[in-house]
């Protein structure tokens, strides 16, 4: 063997092969092998006879990584095999895509390959067995990679996997032939044998994987797989990406089939029109074309009555016949009425019947009802029944009908029982009392009333006011109820004072009682305060001091209480001690002397008295001593006002002064006055 390169100034290379054991180079594709074998490994041969040239892109030939960052490796052959991948580069969140017409083992090992979180097998996975190895049975196997990671899309066991875009427009039909994928044709961005495109593959995977999915690295080859490992670190042999095809309306996610038809409508708008044309197909009956349910092969249909409309597609993925791509619409009248009927609807719990009516905005409608106990106006808006289930109206007018549904419940089980009580009535040592209903097992309680403070919805609650309370009780059914009502009295009358007196202490009356009255004849009474002798649990206290006195005045019949306050006072010495404002001392024996009278024994005094001029006329500091009209001379003074001022303190009170004049009557002439 022997072989020649040469490269042009545009990338390109040429190189002649010269194969005697072979014969003639047969395609594209063993060239290519062939070429990477001398590329990227030990190329061993023998034999000279018959030569070959072709021209090919350099880049095609090298190993290739298209994105030294991506997380998708793929694999795509023809004639499938047994597929061994080495994960032996740390790739997070690895992903592997497989495509294969014949049938395929795909084997994961290395280092890393804990790292693959999905791997895809879309392809026709043939149920015969491949020349190239693999299951014995046909089909699509998958070994060191957990199952729930794995999905297999093979056409051959009824899964097409449809792509994102329709496929190449093929050159003898004039349209894209395979929107499907059936198996790779090898690095090449236009298929012409029946295969899927290198980029259609990429980008099939690339969106099956969503986002944050990109290319790393894909082999793709017509022939088998190889025997030795497909290193992954070592990349494909092709980077071709990027589809400008249209998209293809069939296609959904994860091996399913889009809604094609779309949703369904009615004929409000007019006469309505399914139209397939953005999904061409070759028409060939019966494997190829468009079976629509009215017998039209056309891509697009109109459609003027109501009614259920399907179509059957056959194109290269899907055989017509068998219906294996085909989508369903309903197409309804225009109705452009109105109904409505009440839901839920609970049976009477004695009677065991419910009458409702439906509503329309239909002009002459007619009604009919069905469902599974209805006792009258079956064909009227108003039906009664006399048993739980769903009932079905159905309003028809000229042009369509319109239905509307109702739920009755319950049935004739009677009114629950229903007993109240109260725990006591409200009073000042009960100010809260507890109310209970009584009813038949299975029933909810609702309690309402001014002052509910626990669970309303309890058999017993706790209450703080007096009035009207009332407890609604729900049958099991929720259509039979009981309400019944109770009254909590209340007793939180506090006793009053209606009358009081308090006593003024002073030195002659050391010792008085507070007195007070209440409206209530059975009150109890506990006093305190700074002077209390005796009384403390009575109406009338003895007091020895000045102050405020507290009262707790109690109604022993609902514990309630009044507090009040008394202020008792003492005089400190003013309106205990007297001094005549006049005398006369003229030793008739009546008022010859004046002095100051006290109610209380003095501690301290001094007394004064001036004439008008201020001259002191008398002092003394002995109480009884009493003024005589003399000065301190012992002279009668003239008639006329003197002044005096007091100084003193009784018993153990704090001392105090006085002040006030004293008129003199009958004492010495006053002597006339020189002319």
């Amino acid at each position: 063997m022997y072989f020649e390169q040469s490269v042009d100034g545009a990338g390109d290379f040429s190189l002649e092969v010269a194969i005697s054991e072979y014969g003639t180079v047969r395609n594209r594709q063993t060239i290519e092998r062939l070429l990477l074998g001398y590329w990227g490994r030990a190329f061993q041969c023998s034999g000279l006879a018959v030569m070959a040239s072709v021209l090919l892109p350099l880049g095609v030939l090298r190993a290739q990584i298209c994105d030294p960052t991506g997380n998708v490796v793929v694999f795509s052959n023809y004639e499938g095999g047994v597929l061994n991948i080495d994960v032996n580069q740390n790739i997070p969140n690895l992903k592997i895509g497989v495509c294969t017409y014949e049938a395929v083992q795909v084997n994961i090992t290395g280092a890393f390959a804990s790292n693959v979180v999905e791997l895809i097998y879309a392809g026709y996975g043939s149920n015969a067995p491949s020349a190239c190895g693999g299951p014995v049975g046909g089909g699509v196997q998958v070994g060191g990679v957990i199952p729930p990671l794995v999905s297999v899309y093979d056409a051959a066991g009824g899964n097409t996997a449809l792509t994102p875009r329709l496929g190449e427009v093929f050159a003898p039909i004039g349209i894209p032939l395979v929107n499907c994928m059936v198996g790779a044709e090898g690095c090449v961005n236009l298929a012409t044998g029946g295969g899927n495109s290198a980029n259609q593959i990429v980008d099939y995977f690339l969106t099956e994987f969503g986002p944050g999915s990109v290319l790393f690295s894909h082999w793709t080859d017509y022939s088998c797989f190889p025997a030795a490992p497909f290193l992954v670190s070592a990349g494909g042999n092709c980077c071709l990406q990027g589809m400008t095809t249209p998209v293809n309306p069939l296609y959904a996610p994860n091996g399913q089939v889009a809604d094609f038809l779309g949703p369904d409508t009615d004929l409000c708008n007019g006469p309505v029109t399914l139209d397939l044309s953005n999904y061409p197909v070759i028409n060939q009956p019966t494997f190829y074309g468009y079976y629509w349910s009215t017998g039209s092969n056309s891509s697009s249909i109109t459609v003027n009555t109501p009614g259920t409309y399907y179509v059957c597609i056959g194109d290269y993925c899907h055989d017509a016949a068998q219906c294996l791509l085909s989508d369903t619409i309903v197409i309804a009248s225009c109705c452009n009425f109105t109904v409505s009927a009440p839901s839920p609807v609970a049976l009477d719990c004695v009677t065991g019947l419910a009458s409702f009516s439906a509503s329309t905005t239909a002009v002459n409608p007619s009604f009919a009802w069905t469902g599974p106990g209805i006792v009258n106006g079956v064909n009227t808006s108003n039906v009664t029944v006399g048993a739980p289930g769903v009932y079905i109206v159905t309003v028809t007018d000229p042009n369509c009908s319109q239905t509307d549904t109702v739920v009755v419940t319950g049935g004739a089980t009677g009114a629950p029982s229903l007993a109240l009580s109260v725990s006591s009535k409200i009073s000042c040592d009960a100010p809260l009392v507890t109310l209970t209903a009584q009813s038949d097992p299975g029933v909810t309680f609702l309690w309402t009333g001014p002052d509910v403070i626990t669970a309303q919805n309890s058999a017993a609650v706790l209450v703080g006011l007096p009035g009207w309370y009332t407890a609604l009780v729900t049958d099991a059914s929720g259509s039979c109820t009981s309400v019944d009502s109770i009254l909590v009295r209340g007793d939180t009358l506090s006793p009053a004072i209606v009358a009081y007196s308090v006593p003024v202490i002073n030195c002659a009356n050391p010792v008085g009682n507070i007195r007070v009255s209440t409206n209530n004849p059975d009150a109890r009474f506990q006093w305190t305060g700074p002077g209390l002798v005796s009384g403390v649990g009575t109406a009338a206290p003895s007091v020895d001091a000045a102050g405020e006195y507290f009262v707790v005045v109690r109604n022993p019949t609902n514990e309630c209480t009044r507090t009040y306050s008394f202020e008792v006072t003492e005089d400190r010495g003013d309106a205990l001690i007297f001094i005549p404002d006049a005398f006369t001392p003229n030793r008739d024996g009546n008022n010859d002397q004046i002095r100051v009278e006290g109610a209380c024994e003095f501690t301290y005094f001094y007394w004064q008295i001036y004439d008008r001029w201020g001259t002191l006329v008398f002092e003394t500091q002995k109480p009884a001593k009493g003024w005589n009209g003399t000065n301190l001379s012992d002279v009668e003074l003239t008639n006329g006002f003197y002044s005096y001022v007091l100084y003193y303190s009784l018993d153990t009170r704090p001392p105090k002064s006085r002040y006030g004049q004293i008129l003199l009557l009958g004492g010495e002439k006053p002597a006339k006055r020189r002319r």
